[in-house]
């Protein structure tokens, strides 16, 4: 009976083994923020936008750990803060990737997020925590641009969310480049966990 249950163990093990993982065709590993902030100050891999951003007194990006919160992981994610009016401009993070060759037909973009918006722009409705997509040919021009990605505009109320959406990849694409931040937002975002996956 034992030898029985040690192989019907391992078997067990083996076939989870065999299972394929979602993380490993993550196009992003660089979005679990473990990896910290680079010798620039930037989190490693990634580039911000507006660059002067230190320059200015209202934006603030740091890497915090979740510690020993009901939901917390105990790992990195990232901060951006924006403490000057929502119609003063953007704060996002900038990742480009390169596509497997041939390239999927669509991909899936998602995130763990936590936001308090304090205030959206008062002139344009697309103020919102968002992602844009910028889709590129192997010489780097851009084919097409998805904006509004995984779009927030509530607060949520202090809990993280886990939210993916798929898009269309355009024919000829060969790099991606995401851009995920603050648009016109006066106010507080976390994130976590960004991916970017070949659709199954």
């Amino acid at each position: 009976m034992k030898s029985l249950k040690a192989l019907l163990s391992l078997t067990l093990f083996a076939s989870i083994g065999l299972l394929p993982t979602h993380a490993a065709d993550n196009l992003a590993p660089e979005g679990t923020f473990e990896l910290g902030l680079a010798f620039n100050g930037t989190p490693e891999g990634w580039d911000v936008n507006p660059g002067d951003w230190r320059n200015n007194s209202n934006l603030d990006l740091t890497i915090m750990t979740e510690g020993a919160s009901p939901d917390a992981e105990g790992k990195n994610y990232l901060r951006l803060i924006n403490t000057g009016p929502a119609d003063e401009g953007m704060f996002r993070l900038l990742l480009s990737m390169a596509l497997p060759s041939p390239a999927p037909a669509k991909i899936v973009l998602g995130w763990r997020i936590r936001a308090q918006i304090d205030e959206l722009s008062a002139t344009q409705d697309w103020s919102s925590v968002q992602c844009e997509v910028d889709y590129l040919d192997s010489k780097g021009n851009s084919i097409s641009t998805t904006s509004g990605a995984l779009r927030l505009t509530r607060s949520t109320g202090g809990k993280w969310l886990e939210r993916e959406t798929t898009l269309d990849v355009p024919p000829g694409t060969a790099e991606i480049v995401i851009r995920p931040g603050l648009y016109l937002i006066k106010g507080t975002v976390d994130f976590d966990d960004i991916s970017l996956t070949p659709a199954l």
